[in-house]
């Protein structure tokens, strides 16, 4: 047996192909087959999308993975094997390979081995294959830990994501009820102080009594609408409201809109929950947009005195008229307005 140099591809491509170092009639045999290559810092080896018909042996330095323009991984083990699957599978390159530092490989021309005499052919193509199978067991093995760990980390997100969402709902409940306090506690002022304040401001001779009637006014002005909005929505007091909506800004909107009116206000995100809510119980109002909008077929079918909200950006007219939304019905609707 003779042993050859590290520094050459021969001696490196019977390592990793046959598990040993060549004899020196392989050395002979493999020679027209491999070429040392330095590839120098941010070098392309491999490039997405492009055809290979070749195999490279890493002996040093490090190579970046890169697919659809990420960073995918990093290689820096000396004997990994690169662009096999390319030629296993003779389609495109399905990641690009860069050096990130200066790398050396060893080149493989796979297309030679049918060139090579038929024995010797048939030996290397064996042993390609095998190592071919060992690599892929071993990539397997990888993808099948990495699945693993996704599925766990995405629970975990997922969780976490459903905890944000719930301590969300619970902020908004609480603004709601304290933009409801303070709504409530401006009514009273306006009603028991300022106004009184106001009329006997303005009822009296002295011209600093005026002035400051003036700014009692001004006072009275600003507070006023806010109070009459207050006194409008607590019409919907004790109305059960539902909204479908799965978009969670959507929600809290919502939420933020309908602070301190004082509704029983059910928020999901499901249509199938919101019919089996819709069954227990009616609810006044429900609000849906085009993606829930089988709710108001159902709805009606059950409880016909409940009112519906369509949520949309379009005209309504467009639904009537092109028949985008049939379950709407023929029911009378208004149009607030759109964007």
């Amino acid at each position: 047996m003779t042993i050859l140099d590290t520094s050459d591809p021969t001696y490196i491509f019977g390592r990793m192909v046959f598990g040993r170092p060549p004899l020196s009639e392989e050395a002979r045999e493999i020679t027209p087959l491999v070429r040392l290559r330095t590839y120098g810092p941010g070098e392309a080896i491999l490039v997405e999308g492009d055809m290979n018909e070749l195999l490279f042996f890493l002996v040093s330095g490090s190579v970046a993975v890169f697919r659809a323009g990420e960073t995918i991984g990093t290689i820096t083990a000396a004997g990994t094997l690169l662009g096999e699957m390319s030629i296993i599978t003779r389609k495109v390159c399905s990641a690009s390979n860069f050096s990130v530092t200066a790398a050396t490989l060893v080149v493989v021309e796979v297309r030679k081995v049918p060139t090579l005499p038929s024995a010797v052919a048939t030996r290397i193509g064996s042993a390609l294959n095998l190592l071919f199978s060992v690599t892929l067991a071993e990539k397997l093995n990888t993808t099948n830990e990495k699945a693993r760990l996704f599925e766990i980390t995405n629970r975990e997100l997922q969780s976490a994501k459903k905890a944000l969402e719930a301590a969300s709902t619970d902020k908004i409940d609480e603004l709601a009820s304290n933009q409801r306090t303070v709504l409530q506690k401006l009514k009273s002022v306006l009603e028991d102080e300022i106004v009184p304040l106001r009329e006997r401001l303005a009822s009296s001779e002295d011209e600093t009594f005026r002035e400051v009637a003036a700014g009692v006014r001004k006072i009275h002005d600003q507070v006023e609408p806010l109070v009459r909005n207050f006194r409008a929505e607590g019409s919907l007091r004790n109305k059960r409201v539902l909204l479908v909506e799965d978009d969670i800004d959507e929600q809290i909107n919502a939420k933020m809109s309908l602070g301190g009116t004082g509704v029983e206000f059910t928020v999901l995100a499901e249509s199938e929950l919101a019919k089996l809510a819709i069954q227990e119980a009616p609810f006044d109002i429900v609000c849906v947009n085009e993606k829930f909008v089988d709710i108001i077929a159902f709805t009606r079918a059950i409880h016909p005195a409940t009112k519906f909200v369509f949520l949309t950006s379009e005209p309504l007219e467009t639904y009537f008229r092109d028949g985008k939304v049939s379950e709407l019905g023929n029911g009378s609707f208004r149009d607030f307005g759109h964007e």
